[in-house]
């Protein structure tokens, strides 16, 4: 959601309706393991020093500890096809 959404209540109606959608996908074991790589690829991101210290602003100011991140990380690499 974006203050420049010319779609807003599109957007919005898309949001609402992902519960939905995500009781209806079928995945298998592979796709949430494809799935799991992807996005511990988007969190630990390779990041040039410029970013890794706007990163670390922004983590400190929003109070977000090592140990919170490590929690995430857990978690997403303990995700099973039961949780879906």
């Amino acid at each position: 959601l974006s203050y420049r959404d010319p779609n807003v209540l599109d957007t919005i109606e898309v949001y609402n309706g992902t519960a939905d959608f995500l009781r209806g996908l079928s995945l298998d074991q592979d796709e949430i393991t494809k799935a799991i790589i992807g996005t511990m690829g988007d969190i630990d991101a390779y990041q040039l020093p410029d970013a890794k210290g706007y990163s670390a602003l922004s983590r400190y100011l929003l109070g977000v500890t090592d140990d919170e991140r490590q929690q995430r990380r857990d978690e997403i690499l303990g995700t099973s096809l039961a949780e879906f």
